[in-house]
């Protein structure tokens, strides 16, 4: 330990010898103490909170399982729909909801620990599509209501709730 020194950029510890960090590349510049992280550093180590991380883990879980029974719903209403030719498109936009959620599952789940905010602006963006597509034509399958409204929801309130800790983040 006394012969490693901190990354002025990404905080990892690396030979006291180095002039260019070993994980981000960044040059580095002589430090006097092992103590002697930059403020970057520090706010790189910074995880999501982690009841947003919980929220997101199980929501995206959550939404994975409901993909699979909006998709087997919508097969059987697109079965329906073509059996009657009563001239609706519900299973088949209940199809592209099920996948659009299986989609904001996995993104969620896999950028849970994320500070950023890209990940939210995809999640919101995807929810959003699933809320016009399953506002569309609904007929019988009264279900896909339930699920844009759902997709609304998710989406929008995952992005405003992270929206507002990094913000109150930034403040403190």
């Amino acid at each position: 330990m006394e012969n490693m020194k901190y990354c002025i950029k990404c905080g990892k510890q690396i030979p006291v010898e180095a002039e260019f960090c070993t994980y981000c590349g960044a040059k580095q510049e002589l430090q006097t103490s092992d103590d002697s992280i930059s403020e970057n550093a520090q706010k790189s180590q910074k995880n999501m909170p982690s009841g947003i991380k919980t929220t997101k883990l199980v929501i995206g879980i959550l939404m994975i399982i409901l993909s699979v029974f909006i998709g087997l719903q919508s097969l059987m209403v697109g079965l329906g729909d073509t059996v009657t030719a009563n001239g609706h498109q519900s299973g088949s936009q209940g199809i592209f909801v099920g996948l659009l959620f299986l989609g904001a599952g996995i993104v969620y789940i896999v950028t849970r620990k994320q500070i950023k905010m890209g990940a939210d602006i995809a999640g919101v963006i995807i929810m959003l599509l699933s809320w016009l597509i399953a506002q569309g034509d609904v007929g019988e399958f009264t279900d896909l209501l339930i699920y844009a409204w759902m997709s609304f929801i998710i989406g929008v309130g995952f992005f405003v709730w992270h929206l507002l800790i990094n913000r109150k983040a930034k403040k403190q």
